[in-house]
């Protein structure tokens, strides 16, 4: 099935048979839901999922995202991408690791909400705003690294259940960062990038 249109309302009671669906890059508005089954994602370029209105998120445990035609497990969002809406990766298994630029000055909520694959994180030095609950439920984290010499604004549970890793800032940052309204909760775990 191939999705076109600006706005789309997905209905799961209508595409109970579903295998996988291939978005299209006029796509900004995606509303409603999939099927809670076996399903894949297909999309052209990352840039265009990540700049994706999703009202509610779309992957299940066993749903696969491919990002021109190949498994999207480790992505590098391109340079020049300013902000990543909400939800785009939200449950995503399948991916492993992130790399987010120093164009990005914001990341929405829930972005990596439950990817359980997600191992490392490393996020550029132009963010000023991170969303809530961004990295909840990522319980196979070892590391997350954050670029940015002034810590970020932090929305709610951005760290919530992420297998308590270590969390790598600049070194002459540590010490901001500890002390950073939200971020502060998370200060045992704070250290310099190695």
């Amino acid at each position: 099935m191939v999705i076109h249109g600006e706005s789309v309302y997905l209905d799961s009671t209508k595409y109970k048979s579903l295998d996988h669906v291939k978005i299209s890059s006029d796509v900004k508005y995606i509303e409603g839901d999939l099927p809670s089954f076996d399903y894949d994602i297909y999309v052209n370029r990352i840039e265009d999922w990540i700049s994706k209105d999703l009202q509610n998120p779309i992957f299940d445990e066993n749903t696969k995202l491919y990002v021109d035609n190949k498994l999207a497990e480790d992505i590098v969002i391109s340079e020049g991408v300013e902000s990543i809406k909400g939800r785009a990766f939200f449950g995503c298994s399948s991916l492993t690791n992130i790399f987010i630029p120093k164009s990005v000055t914001s990341i929405g909520e829930s972005f990596l909400f439950n990817c359980s694959g997600l191992t490392s994180c490393t996020i550029g030095s132009g963010v000023t705003s991170i969303g809530q609950t961004v990295f909840s439920y990522c319980n196979r984290l070892s590391s997350i690294t954050v670029n940015a010499t002034t810590p970020p604004t932090l929305g709610n549970n951005v760290f919530q259940s992420t297998n308590n890793c270590p969390i790598y800032v600049p070194a002459n940052s540590v010490n901001a960062y500890k002390s950073a309204s939200g971020w502060s909760s998370y200060s045992s775990r704070i250290q310099a990038i190695p």
